[in-house]
This record gives C-alpha cells, sequence and structure tokens, in this order.
C-alpha cells in the first residue's frame, strides 16, 4: 500500500521497519487468515494444546491498541510499552481492549467487542532515534477506566524478563490486525498469536540491541510484545519493531532488557518507571497473591533496618526469610500494598521453619492506634499451607508485614490476601491468574454479564484425572470453620439438563462439602449458595466441574459464619 507522508511525522527507520511516516494510517494492512504462523485467539483457543496455553491467554488480556494503530502491553498498573516509532515526548492518546467470546458458536464480528477508550500520554524521557541505540522503546501513562480502577489492574500485567535473549529462543507474540477473511467474514482488528524462534541477533545504531524472530506479523504488530517461552517465564524479552512489507514470517524487536538497563537506577532488573508506578498509586485491590520468583515481585518488598529480612531461594524455590534473635521482629513489608481501615481479610501462605518450634506472624501494621491485627504461624520445618483471619483498626494507611518472634527463622511464599467483604469476580488481572484450569476450562473477557465481564468458563465434561475445570487454591478457608458460599453460573451450551458441579476440597481431594446443579433452559442464569464446613486441612481450594455442557461463573462469595 502507499501512505502519504504528514507534517511532524516520525522518522522511517531504513530496515523495513513498519514504521510509515503517517502514524494515523499505520497497520491497515489486513492480512490473510489461515496463514502459516499467525492465528486468531479464537482458533487459538480451539487448537492450541500445549500445557502454557492458560498462561498465553492471560497474558493476552494485557495486550492493548494504541491509537487504533500500533499494539502494546500493560506492565504496571498504569504504563504501556509499546515501540517508540509509533508516539513519542509530547504525543497523547488513548489505548483500547477488545473483548473475546471464545466459545461463541461462530466466532467472528459478533464475538468481540471494544472497551472503553483509556487516556494514554507519553512518559517524557523516553530517547528514540540517538546514535548510542535509544532503543524503539516507549511508555505510555494510561489513566484510570470509568469505573476508577486502572487498567492494569482490570486487564493484568506483563512481566519484562530479566534474562538475555539467545538464539534459538522459543518466543511467540500477541498483536493486534485486520484479518480480510476468517470463515468467510472480515474482522477489523482482531488479537493474533504468532509463534517462532529468536534467529539472529545484532546492534542497531538508532535501536541498539535488536533481536531478530522467526514470528509471522503484519504491520498492526508494530509494539506487540515477544514474549519468551518457559526459559523466560513467558515475560516479555522484546519490543516489535519492523518486519518484512506487507507482512510475512519474520519481525525484528528491540531487546527489553537495553530498555530496562537504560532506565533501572537500583540495578534490580526492574524499570524505575514501573517501581514509581506502583508507589505512588498504591492501587487497591481486594485480592492481592504475592511471590517471590520474578525481579518486579522481589522489588516489592523491603527489609526492615535489623530485621533480619531477606529475599532468596530456599529449598529450590523463591522465599521471603524472617529471622528475630532475643525479641520479635518485622522483617519484611510491602511498600506498596494498600488495606482499608476497619475490613476484614483472610490470608493464606505457604510457611515453613528451620525448627520445629519455630514460629512467625503475618501482620497489618497501621500508623498508630490500636495494637496492629497480627496472626501467628507455627508451620514445623516442612513446607505447609497456613491460614489465618484479621480485622483492621480505624488507620488508614495499613501496611503489610512479614516476620518472626524470638529466636526463630521462618520462610514464606505463595501469600495470599482477600478482602472477606469482596467477591471473586475474575475482573482484575491478579486475581484470574490464582485459578487453575483443566481440559477446556479456560477464562474469559466475555462473561456471565456478556462482553468486558470477566468470568471463568466450565468446558465439560471435565477431566477425570482432576474431577474438575476450575480451581483456586488461594481462598483461604480456615480449617474447621463454617462458611456460606454464592456465585453466579449462566448456561453456554450443551444440555441443561447435565449437572454443574461446585466443591470445597483439599489439594488431595478430600472433600468438605460439594453441591450440584442443573439448568432448565439454554442461557439460564442461576444463583446458587452453599453452606461448608471444612476438615482439618489448611489448604482447601474452591473447584468448579460437571458433565457435558460448558457453563460461565462468577461472582463467588465466601463468609464465616
Amino acid at each position: 500500500m502507499t501512505v502519504a507522508a504528514v507534517a511532524g511525522a516520525l522518522p522511517v527507520p531504513t530496515d523495513a521497519a513498519w514504521a510509515v511516516p503517517d502514524p494515523g494510517t499505520r497497520g491497515r494492512t489486513e492480512i490473510q487468515v489461515p496463514v502459516d504462523g499467525a492465528r486468531t485467539m479464537f482458533e487459538f483457543h480451539r487448537g492450541y494444546t500445549g500445557a502454557d496455553k492458560q498462561v498465553r491467554q492471560l497474558n493476552s488480556h494485557a495486550v492493548g491498541w494504541l491509537n487504533g494503530n500500533c499494539t502494546g502491553a500493560m506492565v504496571s498498573p498504569h504504563l504501556f510499552m509499546t515501540a517508540a516509532h509509533c508516539g513519542g515526548p509530547g504525543w497523547s492518546g488513548s489505548v483500547r481492549f477488545l473483548s473475546l467470546d471464545e466459545d461463541a458458536a461462530r466466532p467472528g464480528p459478533a464475538a468481540q467487542q471494544w472497551g472503553p477508550a483509556y487516556h494514554a500520554r507519553v512518559l517524557p524521557w523516553q530517547s528514540f532515534g540517538t546514535a548510542t541505540g535509544g532503543g524503539d522503546t516507549v511508555l505510555w501513562q494510561v489513566s484510570n477506566g470509568p469505573d476508577g480502577v486502572a487498567p492494569g489492574v482490570r486487564h493484568g500485567m506483563v512481566e519484562l524478563s530479566e534474562t538475555e535473549v539467545a538464539v534459538g529462543d522459543e518466543a511467540y507474540s500477541l498483536w493486534g490486525n485486520p484479518v480480510e477473511r476468517y470463515d468467510g467474514q472480515r474482522l477489523d482488528w482482531t488479537i493474533l498469536h504468532s509463534a517462532g524462534r529468536a534467529t539472529a541477533r545484532q546492534v542497531v545504531d538508532w535501536r541498539g540491541p535488536t533481536t531478530d524472530y522467526s514470528i509471522y506479523g503484519a504491520p498492526g504488530g508494530s509494539g506487540s510484545p515477544i514474549f519468551g517461552g518457559a526459559k523466560h517465564g513467558h515475560r516479555v524479552i522484546g519490543v516489535t519493531s519492523c518486519g518484512p512489507s506487507p507482512e510475512g514470517g519474520s519481525r525484528c524487536a528491540a531487546d527489553t532488557t537495553h530498555f530496562v538497563r537504560q532506565h533501572d537506577a537500583e540495578r534490580n532488573a526492574v524499570l524505575d518507571a514501573i517501581e514509581y508506578d506502583w508507589l505512588l498509586t498504591e492501587p487497591t485491590m481486594p485480592f492481592r497473591l504475592d511471590q517471590f520468583d520474578t525481579a518486579p515481585k522481589r522489588a516489592q518488598w523491603v527489609p526492615f533496618p535489623n530485621g533480619g529480612g531477606s529475599i532468596g531461594t530456599e529449598s529450590g524455590t523463591w522465599a521471603a526469610k524472617a529471622t528475630a534473635t532475643t525479641a520479635p521482629a518485622d522483617s519484611l513489608w510491602h511498600r506498596t500494598a494498600r488495606f482499608l481501615p476497619r475490613t476484614t481479610y483472610r490470608f493464606s501462605a505457604v510457611v515453613r521453619g528451620t525448627t520445629a518450634g519455630a514460629s512467625g506472624f503475618v501482620k497489618l501494621r497501621g500508623d498508630g492506634g490500636p495494637a496492629d491485627p497480627s496472626v501467628t504461624l507455627t508451620p514445623g520445618t516442612a513446607w505447609a499451607r497456613v491460614t489465618g483471619r484479621f480485622t483492621t483498626g480505624d488507620s488508614p494507611n495499613h501496611r503489610f508485614v512479614l516476620g518472626a518472634n524470638a529466636g526463630s527463622t521462618v520462610f514464606f511464599r505463595d501469600v495470599a490476601i482477600t478482602q472477606e467483604s469482596a467477591a471473586f469476580t475474575f475482573d482484575s488481572g491478579e486475581e484470574r491468574r490464582t485459578w487453575e484450569t483443566a481440559g477446556s476450562s479456560h477464562l474469559t473477557s466475555w462473561g456471565v454479564a456478556d462482553a468486558h465481564d470477566f468470568s471463568g468458563v466450565v468446558a465439560g465434561p471435565v477431566p477425570a484425572t482432576t474431577g474438575w475445570g476450575l480451581r483456586n487454591r488461594y481462598v483461604a478457608l480456615r480449617p474447621h470453620r463454617t462458611y456460606e458460599l454464592t456465585f453466579t453460573a449462566r448456561h453456554v451450551t450443551g444440555a441443561p439438563d447435565q449437572a454443574g458441579t461446585f466443591a470445597v476440597q483439599d489439594l488431595g481431594g478430600v472433600v468438605a462439602g460439594r453441591h450440584s446443579w442443573a439448568f432448565t433452559s439454554a442461557g439460564q442464569r442461576l444463583d446458587r449458595r452453599v453452606v461448608v464446613t471444612t476438615t482439618g486441612h489448611a489448604g482447601h481450594t474452591v473447584v468448579f466441574g460437571g458433565g457435558a455442557l460448558t457453563y460461565l461463573v462468577d461472582n463467588l462469595r465466601i463468609r464465616e459464619l
């Protein structure tokens, strides 16, 4: 295609980049599907069988479109990462996300819908086109949505790999582009999945370290994230910068590690801008899961001075360490987690001590006022899941603290906290990553309330090896307690009289309570209520399963009676 130049346009790189002069018409080439190496997410959902299917689908939720022309992804609550040639300092615009109904009888235009536009503007310090290789990567600051929620909290955030790319590394991209023909229909922009490997590396004067990939692409893919495979933990390793015109089976990307090194004053492998976004906005989240296996997660924690706190590997896994000598000691505190006053929270964690009598604690530390709510843990020397419950005081600012009691060393991992009055709604990326899926069950952005409502999808019959399609092990149910659990289910496909099932059970499959129901008509929506008394096990989960039907589940509320 031919695109006319416009005044003030960004310079066009000389290596067949997709940065055409006019940003208003960039990305209009329409790929022809099916093509080798590029598949819509509709096709990906039906055809991909890899064990990493869920994480790839979750990563796709964080992918959005800048000004309707370039692709990018949320990397923090308010920061959207894309290619610098898509807009530089002084630019503003909008970012939008697409909701897809992967289970529609006929996927296509009627099964996808744009969400609201989030106002966005470029962070002012980005360097692009410099002789020293400023890099073809830029961050945009994106405002909260109409619901007051940060876009990265709602749609999810992807992390940046701290590992350098090597030739041969498995990689894939999630990106946006129109599709001229899909099942006889035209898709005016949709989400696409392309996979390949790193094929070559070089340094380009204006871009810096650059990697070539055997990943299919087209102009709308400018700025799209390149994810590494298992070696990189499905984190971002590059930002798409160039490729063959008008489309083809290769592309090049600016290395993400180069971008991070330029803007990482602490040298902790985390972009300063990401840390600042968390620190300055402190988004309130009704559910959070804190792990320690990546640099961004570890950067959220700060050791107390003389508190014996650190983060490292323990028994082959990343964990937080709390140590106290002669008196109880706050060891680590979370510097951005925020909790509401006069609110009850449940928590669970996997914990072990170095001795049988070692004990630690989890605490929400307020700024003055009554004693801090705290729960003491005595886990023993083997990793064990522990649960607890506490209510915050009047302080408007409570901090999350891990600590140890006198003479103890305790390790923590998989620390989950949930606001008891809030439902599990699937509406935050943090929560969605805590749900495990089996068989064809999955998480969707087209849920019980249709488009832009995240929900869980139970696709039956569920595998006999699990007995469930959806499971969450982070609901933090205490042993020997009675709970009221309510949720909403909506029929999608299959015989309505096939049973849907819900159960509370431990990780070994021992059931504390089970409930089943049947729909009476196609598309029916039901509200269910279950009362369950847990066993003596601290690792209770909630699971959804069923027979030969597919249904949606949402709004799971748990109340201790």
